[in-house]
């Protein structure tokens, strides 16, 4: 039957997802998959362990794992990596940029050099260096420096330095 994940309609023992019968598809089977080419030039494999992966013409795969994560990769080279149980994002572009979207809507952009941007929700915006100098703007235009030393300077909106902090001041 189709769609019901037994012998005809998908894998034996794997997923519910559907498994299109049509005469026009060609199909191959293997231990623990079934692979279906369809006229458009999509083709189609189902896993046993209930994956399934669709490769389009145009170069775009997509898997979708038993377990709800789905991974996209796309012909220029993003990999777009959806975990399902955290409900949080990962992109990985061909440039080496990594960027992770969390439910929070906290977005975190990390770049080869080791340097990170984090965008909070109330538009903080927090860049780690790969100095180690940290560096925090907060919505009011308010910036925070923390050094590795741990020397701290606060700078207004305006840009003057407000205040200067040594080491573990008020811990």
């Amino acid at each position: 039957a189709v769609g019901d994940g037994g012998v005809g309609g998908g894998v034996r023992g794997g997923s519910s997802a559907p498994v299109p019968d049509d005469d026009k598809v060609r199909s191959s089977a293997e231990a623990g998959k079934l692979e279906r080419k369809f006229p458009d030039g999509r083709s189609v494999v189902w896993y046993s362990n209930g994956t399934h992966k669709e490769r389009m013409p145009d170069g775009k795969v997509t898997v979708k794992f038993a377990n709800g994560d789905i991974k996209k990769t796309s012909p220029n080279g993003v990999v777009t990596y959806y975990y399902a149980s955290a409900q949080t994002t990962h992109i990985t572009q061909p440039d080496g940029v990594e960027i992770f979207e969390f439910p929070s809507r906290q977005v975190e952009r990390h770049f080869p050099d080791g340097s990170k941007e984090i965008s909070f929700p109330d538009n903080t915006r927090k860049l780690i260096r790969n100095d180690g100098v940290h560096e925090s703007t907060f919505p009011d235009g308010v910036v925070l420096r923390e050094y590795p030393s741990g020397r701290r300077e606060v700078v207004g909106a305006d840009g003057v330095v407000q205040e200067e902090l040594e080491g573990d001041v008020g811990r």
